[in-house]
């Protein structure tokens, strides 16, 4: 099993648990994170995926409530001894052993419906709207040219790691979805952007701060929401994408953390070589913060916007 879609597939499991989940990619140490929110408390577990995972690959580990293992399907026997050794795991049945302080998660003897033989798994699907995964779908979306192109230049626009644009794409094209594809192009935008405000937009926030002026901005920065030209708002709120927070910034825009927060400050991630840096955001990153929003008023807007997408 694809360890991209193996880390989805741990994480879909905790979520039949209760927990909100995010996946991020590997690093030089770990195979990836799972972040784990529940009851208003968030907690981060670094992944180490082992195929098989067995009891002597956590022997001289000291057990840590910061690392859990996920694999394709732990054996009731191997389940048992890592449950002596304190070490938590996930597999992609659901079967899991977690305990940090006290949200304790100990599902045993699950199987996913129609299994089948060990040879003959069914294929888990990989979630697209994962934040780094959608990143991707995001830049093929607004440059639909670019599904092409070479993987390491869609990583490069996505501004994620090759492996994540590699299984983004393969998955895209498993499902003949293509971006620039009229009847699967609608079915993107709309799973984009319902997944926006609880993955990509909450990865991506630096600061939400008080903004004297909605209306003008200086420096790199691009807006969206409300605070878009081509959104016709009077704007109360607004969201805007840097490349990085600076004094520099905050000082041309007489950005302050104290006062009521009316602005969202969020990294722009995408880089595609003549994109301009400043002005408005691509027309679907607005739309989805358009539709993120709680107010009435906007979301109404954010209906007539999707019709142009």
């Amino acid at each position: 099993m694809d360890r991209f879609v193996l880390l989805d597939a741990a994480a879909d499991s905790l979520r039949e648990y209760g927990f909100r989940v995010e996946t991020r990619e590997a690093d030089e140490e770990h195979d990836g994170t799972l972040t784990l929110e529940k009851d208003g408390r968030q907690r981060t577990l670094l992944v180490e995926i082992k195929m098989p995972l067995t009891v002597a690959a956590t022997l001289g580990r000291r057990p840590e409530q910061e690392l859990i293992y996920v694999t394709d399907r732990v054996s009731t026997r191997t389940a048992d001894g890592l449950r002596r050794l304190g070490a938590q795991f996930v597999d992609a049945d659901g079967n899991a052993h977690i305990r940090i302080d006290d949200w304790y998660v100990d599902v045993r003897g699950k199987r996913r419906k129609n299994a089948g033989t060990p040879n003959t798994r069914p294929a888990v699907t990989t979630n697209l709207y994962t934040a780094k995964r959608a990143q991707v779908v995001f830049v093929l979306l607004c440059w639909p040219h670019l599904i092409d192109a070479p993987v390491r230049t869609i990583a490069d626009a996505a501004g994620v790691s090759i492996g994540i644009a590699q299984s983004t794409t393969h998955e895209l094209r498993r499902r003949a979805l293509w971006p620039n594809d009229p009847g699967a192009r609608g079915a993107l935008i709309d799973g984009w952007a319902a997944a926006f405000p609880g993955t990509l937009a909450r990865s991506l926030t630096i600061r939400v701060l008080h903004a004297e002026n909605l209306d003008r901005f200086f420096g790199d920065v691009m807006v969206s929401g409300e605070t878009a030209h081509s959104a016709h708002m009077r704007p109360v709120s607004g969201v805007v994408y840097v490349d990085e927070m600076t004094t520099e910034l905050l000082m041309q825009n007489r950005w302050r953390s104290d006062g009521a927060p009316n602005l969202v400050v969020r990294r722009r991630f995408w880089n595609v070589p003549g994109e301009p840096v400043r002005g408005e955001a691509p027309r679907l990153l607005v739309y989805g913060d358009l539709l993120a929003s709680d107010d009435p008023r906007t979301r109404s807007v954010a209906a007539r916007y999707r019709l142009d997408l």
